[in-house]
């Protein structure tokens, strides 16, 4: 029997992030081949899902991805690409879990009896990279497939929980925002003739032509970002009264 706590170096106080797959690994040894092939790819299946939501934003639209087997990444297949394509899993555990797949396919296809000794299968369990932790050499191909993918599976259980203390993604879009041409005086001079527009558009402007005008002011106040770095004390004064003006009349909406 495989004891994960010790032969993964797990520390036992870590429950909470390893509570599911310390589960899985103390009751594989007694399953059969097929209860074995199908624990490990349905575990490694919710892994994946879990790991890709760990990395997305948390919303909505990121359950509507992966969430149900009709999801665009629903099932096992789908969620293998999409972690290699995002860097999430490296090649050799992405090989792997290809590896998994075609032999769960297997055993979740044939009504008749399969096992470890057709050489399709044994093919797929030769192709598995060795356990990370194990000391032993698997006796067995059904030693090496259960040792190597739950060393697989405590390694994507990890970087879940890394992902996860990280808080995921950041928000990596952004919008085109275009900068001034020409010297400080001449950018300055062009930024506060715009902001005078705008402003004065706002006094009489309804409906879509005001929400252009919020927008356009919004724009302009992203836009100075972009202006030429201010050298003097007359420059930085200059800059700061547009941001204040700017932020007044945005507050006014």
């Amino acid at each position: 029997m495989l004891d994960s706590d010790k032969d993964s170096g797990l520390d036992p106080t870590e429950d909470n992030v390893f509570r599911d797959i310390n589960i899985l690994g103390r009751t594989l040894s007694q399953m059969d081949e097929r209860g074995l092939v199908l624990s490990l790819a349905a575990f490694a299946e919710d892994a994946l899902g879990s790991l890709l939501k760990a990395f997305m934003l948390p919303t909505a639209t990121t359950a509507q991805l992966v969430d149900g087997f009709n999801a665009p990444l629903g099932n096992f297949s789908s969620r293998i690409k999409a972690a290699y394509s995002l860097g999430l899993v490296t090649k050799e555990q992405f090989d792997d879990l290809e590896q998994l797949r075609k032999i769960r396919n297997y055993f979740a296809h044939a009504w008749q009896p399969i096992g470890f000794d057709d050489q399709r299968i044994a093919g797929h369990i030769r192709s598995l990279r060795f356990s990370s932790f194990g000391e032993d050499f698997p006796e067995s191909p059904k030693e090496k497939l259960r040792s190597s993918i739950y060393s697989l599976l405590v390694a994507l259980n990890s970087v879940t929980n890394r992902i996860a203390e990280k808080g995921g993604i950041q928000l990596k879009g952004y919008d085109l925002i275009t900068g001034f041409t020409g010297e400080f005086e001449e950018q300055i001079e062009e930024v506060t003739k715009l902001f005078d527009k705008i402003a004065l558009s706002l006094e009489t402007s309804s409906g879509e032509r005001y929400a252009f005008d919020c927008a356009e002011l919004q724009r302009l106040q992203s836009r100075l970002r972009l202006m030429t770095s201010p050298k003097t004390d007359a420059q930085h004064s200059a800059v700061l009264l547009l941001r204040k003006n700017i932020s007044a009349r945005l507050a006014q909406r």
